[in-house]
Parts: C-alpha cells; sequence; structure tokens
C-alpha cells in the first residue's frame, strides 16, 4: 500500500513538472529590471494584473479593422516601424487619456466609440489594433500604470520617422512686420507645455525672449541690463534655440532693433536624439515602450517618464487563447 502511495505521489509529480513545460514561455509573465534590461522572474500567464487586459483585447472588431485600414493606407509597407509609429500617433491624437481609476475595462469598440479612455482601455486598444496589423506586441504594467511594447522595431528606423514627423508638425507659423524698436508679445496655448524649438528668421537683428509672466517681461523692456527675467533668451537674424514653457501665463516676446523688421517665428515639438528613444532587452530583442497616457510635450513611441524599478509584461498572442 505504501509503494503504491509513494508510486501515485511520484506520477504526480512528474505530471506537475510536464504541465509547466506545456505553458507558452512567449506569453508567460515577466518581471524586467529596469536597471539591467534583464527578465529576473517568471510567472504564470494567469496574474490579476495583466489577464484582465488580454481577455479584452478584440481580434476581429470592425472598429478596430478600421482603424488598422487607415494605418496601413499611410505606410506603402506591412513594415512594423511604419505600422507602429502611425498607430502610435492616429490613438494619441484621436483618443483622449482619461486618469481614471475605473475597475472596468472597456472593449476597443467602446473606446472609440466615446473617444476617450483609461490607460488599461489605452492599453487593451492599442495592442487590439497592432495585433490585427501583425506587429508583435507586450501589455506592460509598470507598477502604476499600464501601456504596451512593441519589439522588432528598429530604434534607428524609427527616430527617422519621428524627426521626420516633428519638422512636419509646426505648431506655430506667424509672420510679423515690425516697425523700428517695435515689442511683439504672446502667451502659449493652455495645452502648450514642455520643451520646445523656436526658429526665428528675419530681415535684421531681433531679440527674442521668453518670460515666465507679463511682469517679469515688463522689468525686463523697462532695464534691459537686468539678468535672471528671462528664461530664454537669443538675439541675432537667424536663431534656432529650444525653450520650456511651463505655463500658459508665459510670454514671449520679439524685439525689433532699428529698422522695420519682417520676422517668420517657428515654434516646434523638442528636437529629439536617437537616445531618447528608450528600450527594454526581453529575451534578446530589444522593445520599445509604447504609452498613450502621455499628456505634456511631444509623445512618441520610445518614450518613458516613469521611473520605476521593474516591469511586468505579457506578450500579446496572435490569436485568441483560452484563459482561466
Amino acid at each position: 500500500m505504501l509503494k503504491l502511495l509513494t508510486s501515485i505521489v511520484v506520477l504526480l509529480i512528474f505530471l506537475v513538472i510536464g504541465m509547466l513545460f506545456l505553458i507558452p514561455s512567449d506569453f508567460t509573465r515577466k518581471n524586467i529590471d529596469l536597471t539591467t534590461g534583464k527578465i529576473s522572474q517568471y510567472y504564470d500567464i494567469n496574474n490579476n494584473m495583466l489577464t484582465p487586459l488580454l481577455n479584452t483585447i478584440s481580434y476581429n472588431d470592425p472598429m478596430v479593422d478600421t482603424i488598422a485600414q487607415r494605418v496601413q493606407s499611410t505606410c506603402q509597407l506591412m513594415d512594423n516601424t511604419c505600422l507602429t509609429f502611425e498607430t502610435f500617433k492616429l490613438l494619441h491624437n484621436e483618443i483622449t487619456y482619461n486618469n481614471t481609476q475605473e475597475r472596468i475595462i472597456k472593449f476597443p469598440s467602446g473606446t472609440i466609440r466615446t473617444g476617450q479612455g483609461s490607460d488599461k482601455d489605452l492599453t487593451v486598444l492599442t495592442a487590439s489594433v497592432l495585433t490585427s496589423l501583425g506587429v508583435p506586441n507586450y501589455l506592460v504594467y509598470n507598477g502604476q500604470t499600464y501601456h504596451n511594447m512593441v519589439c522588432k522595431v528598429p530604434r534607428d528606423k524609427l527616430y527617422k520617422l519621428i524627426d521626420q514627423d516633428i519638422n512636419n508638425n509646426t505648431l506655430v507659423n506667424t509672420n510679423l512686420t515690425l516697425n523700428r524698436s517695435e515689442v511683439w508679445q504672446a502667451s502659449p496655448e493652455p495645452n502648450i507645455v514642455g520643451n520646445y524649438q523656436f526658429k526665428i528668421n528675419a530681415s535684421a537683428p531681433v531679440t527674442f525672449a521668453l518670460f515666465l509672466n507679463t511682469d517679469l517681461m515688463s522689468a525686463y523692456l523697462s532695464n534691459r541690463n537686468e539678468l535672471g527675467l528671462t528664461t530664454c533668451i537669443a538675439e541675432g537674424q537667424n536663431i534656432s534655440l529650444t525653450c520650456t514653457i511651463t505655463s500658459q501665463r508665459n510670454t514671449m516676446v520679439i524685439i525689433a532693433g532699428t529698422k522695420v523688421t519682417t520676422v517668420n517665428l517657428r515654434m516646434l515639438d523638442e528636437k529629439l536624439l536617437l537616445g531618447d528613444l528608450k528600450t527594454y532587452n526581453v529575451k534578446g530583442e530589444q522593445c520599445l515602450p509604447l504609452d498613450l497616457s502621455l499628456q505634456k510635450g511631444y509623445a512618441y513611441p520610445g518614450r518613458n517618464d516613469n521611473n520605476n524599478k521593474g516591469l511586468i509584461i505579457m506578450k500579446v498572442p496572435p490569436e485568441p487563447i483560452t484563459l482561466k
């Protein structure tokens, strides 16, 4: 009898071990140490943080397919880099992030219809569109919020698309004619906060300056020798500089010199460097975060504003799988 029980126990142990090997390793939850970019722990796919999102992804939703077709029409080739960038750009422009802590996760069609969603909703929608396009992607939980991650997207190719988009996306393009010593002033729109490029081409030298408020501007105009009043300043005929806008109270001015001057002012998103695109090593592949909840400044694939000690990620299967 004892031998029979022992045999049964041994058999059960082997069955459990065998079942563990049957779990698809690509679809397991992984904990990544951001300091090294390496996976430190493995967990079963069924976890409380990401499984609810995976269960909400739509694989055959006409509304998701419509967005995927719009993305595909902007990419001449089925190139993962272009598809990833255009998906991020379209969704970030058309779906508003709603900073709520709702427990209910909307299906992608609900997020599309309402035009807004929580970080969970945006993550599910992004995963649904990318999966529809055939782009491998992950769900990500950083300990605070949810977002997506894509792999097999060359960072240098993505950087070229981002750089081109910044140069094409002029936020302000104003032509001015200033009389002698005339001062032109303006304040930013409410949603303009962050670092921006200012490019000025003038027929004669001018002064460009940015102030935190109109009081500091007035003090500067009354005594231009007083230092420390401006947050950003440059003089010349062709000016290119990056300044930080902190609120709608900020004021920018252009001051003409001793003659009538024509001026073209362009304001663009901040110039990025290749190193600004963050990547993480997942099973030997370089992967980029996609966070649609980014609000301030220029949002782009590879931007990560969260300082977290680790990520929990789960690969999205290309077809539906049954989860408990």
